[in-house]
């Protein structure tokens, strides 16, 4: 079976939509994500009210969790960036496609 290019289409601009809502997600939470990632940092450097050593692991350990977290949603962004531009390049080569088939089935008739 198939699938015409209308359909694959529909499919890619239904998945760019979404793509695009989860994107919006991510940016939209941002500042929550930044305020936590701060925030634990903070806590780490805390640690140094239970001790020497918990403090030098609280203040070694939480703000690299913060900046991993950071690089994770950050990532997440650029590959969801990334999808949505390779599926529009895809979409606008389908149409390409048709327009080109359309033309040749007119010229031929």
């Amino acid at each position: 079976m198939r699938v015409s290019t209308d359909d694959r289409i529909a499919k890619n601009e239904a998945w760019i939509e979404e793509l695009e809502r989860s994107r919006d997600h991510y940016e939209r939470r941002m500042p929550s994500y930044k305020r936590g990632y701060v925030g634990l940092a903070m806590a780490g450097i805390a640690c140094f009210a239970f001790g020497v050593m918990p403090g030098i692991w609280g203040s070694v350990c939480a703000p690299f969790v913060s900046v991993c977290g950071w690089f994770m949603l950050k990532t997440r962004l650029w590959e969801l960036t990334s999808e949505i531009e390779a599926l529009r390049a895809e979409v606008l080569r389908l149409r390409e496609g048709e327009a080109r088939a359309e033309r040749r089935s007119t010229s031929t008739a």
